[in-house]
Formats: C-alpha cells, structure tokens, sequence
C-alpha cells in the first residue's frame, strides 16, 4: 500500500486552513521541495512512497494540518526543480548568473510615495 511509505516535509505557516496553505505550498516551492526529495530518497535506495506536506501554524492554538501530495504535483515539482538544474549548470558552463536588471534601470516613485514624502 502507497500508505505505507509517506515522505513528509514539515513546514511552520501563518495560516494552515486549506484555502490559504495552498498559496504559501504554491509560492514558496514546497511541492517542488517534496519532489527533489522523493528523488534524492529514491537514488539512495530508498521507496519514498507518496509525498506530503504537515503545516504547522506559528501562533496559538498551533493548529496543524495534514496535505497529501497527487502524482500530477509531484510530476510538476520534478520538473520545476529540474529545469532549475538546467538553469543552474547553464550558468556555472558559462558564467553568466542573469539577475532582475540588464544595467541600470530608472524606477521612478509612484505619485502616491511623491506625495507621502511631501507630507
């Protein structure tokens, strides 16, 4: 049984209810986490079984909540993680680490700051 086997990854949260843990397990990469460590797992020897995520809340009364992972997830966060390897040895191959800005950029203040600054 897939049941048998359950690699969890724990993660602290402000809000753990479903609807909001969703965007924070979107956002901050866990399923892509959970992915990357199911496969290290599996190259060491190991049958990972299904993957899943505990959330914790951070304050009182410290609600938690249990989140299985489907296959279609766990498909997608292998090859986001992997196409970041690709990115990364591209990189490392020819030494080129592109960032947010190509030189210098304006950024200009919004009129509503121009105005918080005159107040």
């Amino acid at each position: 049984s897939p049941w048998n086997r359950v690699l969890t990854d724990l993660k602290s949260t402000k809000d753990a209810r479903p609807s909001k843990f969703r965007r924070a397990m979107f956002e901050l990469g866990y399923v892509l986490q959970n992915a990357l460590y199911r496969d290290v797992y599996r190259v060491a020897g190991g049958d990972a079984g299904r993957g899943a995520i505990a959330a914790i809340e951070t304050k009182p009364p410290y609600l938690s909540a249990f989140f299985v992972l489907d296959d279609e997830d766990i498909y997608h966060g292998q090859r986001q993680y992997r196409e970041h390897i690709r990115t990364y040895a591209r990189c490392v191959d020819t030494a080129t680490w592109p960032g947010f800005l190509d030189g210098f950029q304006e950024l200009p203040l919004t009129d509503w700051q121009r105005k918080e600054m005159v107040t």
